[in-house]
């Protein structure tokens, strides 16, 4: 019995291990606009705005193939902030309004201090973001 509970123990501590630090999809920043640019600003990172809406498939490719990519979650990741608008909440609304946003999805890319430094519309494959990134580097 010992040695089923040591073997138990191991497996939960495996899988715990692996759920902390593996990581199969885009974190998208949990608080409010204001509170990622402040965060952004804090950290010196710079950060991603990613507008999307209900029913768009374009998005929902990005949402399930070109975010799931091991390369671009670790560009992600661990170097910028990603904050995820998403039509038709009111938060999204109003920043569709201030960044003028007329087609989904769209990627905006800002560096730490609010600049806006990049553009990406429409649906994204892996390469063509990672391309981009790099670029931006």
């Amino acid at each position: 019995m010992k040695v089923f509970y040591n073997a138990l123990f191991f497996c939960v501590l495996f899988l715990s291990y692996n759920s902390i630090f593996s990581q199969d999809e885009i974190r998208f920043f949990k608080g409010s606009f204001d509170q990622m640019t402040s965060q952004a600003l804090s950290e010196d990172k710079p950060y991603i705005v990613f507008f999307t809406k209900e029913h768009c498939p374009p998005c929902d490719r990005m949402k399930e193939q070109t975010f799931s990519d091991p390369e671009v979650i670790t560009l992600l990741t661990e170097k910028t902030l990603i904050f995820e608008a998403e039509m038709p909440d009111f938060d999204a609304m109003d920043l569709i309004e201030k960044f003028q946003v007329v087609a989904y999805p769209t990627m905006l890319f800002f560096s730490p201090k609010g600049v806006k430094i990049g553009e990406m519309i429409g649906g994204q494959s892996t390469t063509s973001l990672v391309t981009f990134l790099e670029k931006l580097n």
